[in-house]
């Protein structure tokens, strides 16, 4: 009892909250500050019941256990305090363990800070930093005690941020001894107030060898160093590079020198200072016979003037060049080149040109026969485009309007009549045939039910088409998660797959995506196309549905491996009453069906397209807003 009057007559005299717990989270002692705050904020019938509240409230056992168990002298703790409608409030607590008798474990100091004011810069702070791949942090003076570091030391160094903030020896011993002199030199800049840069290597926890670029920003006040702010780059990925530059010139000299295109070095006078082997045996010579020598003497008299200008363009513009020039080899033939040439420049001023040739005379030769089969087709394309036009004013669009009503009048009235011959003629044989068994009349039954689901479909489709005619198709929109629904479909149709022998391949997103639109109308679009590519797939063919959300709209991509679409076909794919002519398939359908499709997607501001390829697969594409307003 003494004891704990001794603690509070000391922590009085602290304008800080402070409390004493025992190693179960009792609280024992507190100072005048503490029991003001935790009777005001942890409300109780007394203060002894506020206190239960707070122990309660900071898990004080747990932490303290935490603290036994970790074999430090002190952690931090963060919480937070929500009261209704009443803006949260942050608190963090630090924890530190008291001796007791004869170095016996005793109880733990317990601080008790108010950081609402600086948690949400904070968070806001750590939650960019977690997506910066480079290093923050801010160190004392000394640079021996870390004030700030963000978690992505971890990737580099393998240590948490925690650990070497507990330990910031960890970092230094990583750094390669022969580094430990520059380290030196940065820490001295820094602490006569001035930035520094600091790179070196260092083998990380996990073996890993990283090249790192530390720099380092002095922060005075009133003219004395107070912190040392800096970023800390990966530049494994540089200095990797420029090692292995340096450790493939030699590989680039001798590639240089079997290259087969000609490379070579000018002074400012044109005259030859190298050649590389290959390029100098093209033309017939070794290399010794073309040094000294100048250019112009290996280039043909008709395109002298021009190379000249294209030299001369290169010494007074400091610019590359790229022109084609025809040279003569040893054997008098004549060989064109593509020369790409530019300033060799040392100390601002030019020294010479460094270029390369590529032997084009094979490509000039194949150029020529392709411009004259060119103007043949070009002459071609003009006479079957002038038979193409002559055709399709001989073709009346009232026909051909005429044509596809006639196939549409038609296909409702086989479409109808199908389904209605099976649902009258099983029902006929249940009526009239008492005898039948329970499992043949349950059987019929199911037809009967699946037939009738069909006609209401086609029915439907009738009624959305008439609709769609008169302009009056209206849509019911809400908001709904898009991906939901897409699984759903595929769900329902993965049986019919599945008894033709097609697989469904799927590549969703997880999280939902929400759009703004007629749900059933859009579950529709879905059906109709995922239903068509299962329909005009073979057995062990293949059904891919790929779906991604972007910004502003969600695509769904459905691709089959099935018969495809002829190419004269493909543009008339959401004609009303078009029907594509399969041949060798039964050619089922009204062919309102994508003609409808269109119009809910167009109605929605989405758009859909197709691409295909007779015997080969066919892919619909579907874009929807997310919200179109």
């Amino acid at each position: 009892m003494k004891q704990e009057i001794n603690y509070r007559s000391i922590l009085d005299k602290i304008e800080l909250p402070m409390i004493i717990c025992n190693a179960h989270g009792k609280i024992h002692v507190y100072n005048k500050i503490a029991g003001e705050l935790i009777k005001l904020l942890f409300e109780g019938s007394d203060l002894n019941e506020s206190l239960c509240n707070a122990e309660q409230f900071f898990s004080l056992e747990k932490v303290v256990n935490e603290l036994l168990n970790s074999g430090l002298t002190s952690i931090n703790k963060n919480f937070v305090l929500t009261r209704g409608s009443k803006k949260p409030i942050f608190f963090l607590l630090v924890i530190l363990k008291i001796k007791g008798p004869q170095n016996k474990p005793g109880d733990f100091l317990v601080t008790i800070t108010d950081i609402t004011e600086n948690w949400t810069f904070n968070n806001s702070f750590l939650e960019i930093a977690k997506n910066i791949e480079s290093v923050i942090y801010s160190v004392t003076p000394a640079a021996n005690k870390f004030l700030l570091l963000t978690e992505s030391v971890q990737k580099i160094y393998g240590y948490t941020a925690a650990e070497i903030i507990n330990n910031p020896r960890l970092v230094v011993k990583q750094i390669d001894s022969k580094d430990f002199l520059n380290l030196k030199a940065f820490l001295y800049e820094l602490r006569q107030g001035r930035n520094s840069v600091f790179e070196y290597k260092i083998v990380n926890k996990n073996n890993e060898t990283f090249y790192l670029r530390n720099s380092g920003f002095p922060v005075l006040q009133n003219g004395e160093l107070i912190r040392i702010d800096g970023v800390i780059s990966d530049i494994t990925k540089e200095v990797t590079a420029k090692i292995e530059l340096e450790k493939s010139e030699e590989r680039y000299r001798l590639l240089i020198e079997s290259a087969n295109d000609l490379i070579f070095n000018l002074n400012n006078f044109g005259i030859f200072i190298s050649v590389n082997t290959n390029g100098a045996l093209t033309l017939g010579y070794n290399p010794k016979e073309m040094t000294g020598k100048h250019f112009l003497d290996f280039v043909s008299v008709n395109n002298k003037i021009d190379a000249v200008q294209a030299f001369r363009k290169i010494l007074e513009t400091e610019t590359a060049v790229i022109f084609e020039t025809v040279l003569i080899s040893k054997l008098e033939e004549e060989v064109v080149y593509e020369i790409h040439c530019r300033p060799l420049v040392d100390d601002g001023k030019i020294i010479g040109v460094l270029g390369f040739g590529k032997n084009i005379t094979e490509k000039r030769l194949i150029e020529e026969k392709q411009k004259q089969l060119y103007a043949r087709l070009v002459e071609a394309n003009r006479l079957i485009s002038v038979e193409r036009d002559r055709a399709k004013q001989q073709i009346s669009v009232l026909e051909q309007v005429n044509k596809l009503k006639s196939e549409f009048i038609s296909n409702i009235s086989h479409e109808l009549r199908t389904p209605l011959a099976s649902i009258v003629g099983f029902a006929e044989t249940i009526s009239s045939d008492s005898e039948l068994s329970k499992d043949l009349v349950i059987e019929f039954n199911e037809i009967i039910l699946s037939e009738s689901k069909r006609l209401a479909h086609l029915i439907n489709d009738f009624l959305d088409f008439a609709k769609m005619e008169a302009g009056k198709m209206d849509l019911i929109k809400s908001d709904f998660d898009a991906v939901e629904l897409l699984l759903s479909v595929i769900e329902r149709l993965k049986q019919d797959a599945d008894v033709k022998g097609v697989s469904v391949n799927t590549e969703i997103p997880v999280r939902p995506v929400k759009i703004y639109g007629d749900k059933e109308r859009i579950e529709q679009v879905y059906k109709h196309l995922i239903a068509n590519a299962i329909k005009f797939t073979e057995k062990d063919g293949r059904v891919s549905v790929f779906a991604q959300e972007f910004p502003k709209e969600f695509e769904v991509i459905i691709t089959d491996t099935g018969i495809g679409i002829s190419e004269k076909d493909l543009e008339k794919i959401f004609q009303k009453f078009f029907k594509v002519e399969n041949p060798g398939t039964v050619n089922t359908g009204t062919g309102i069906g994508l003609g409808l499709i269109k119009q809910i997607v167009d109605l929605h501001g989405g758009l859909i397209t197709v691409q295909s390829e007779e015997n080969k697969g066919t892919t619909f594409v579907v874009k929807l807003p997310k919200n179109p307003n």
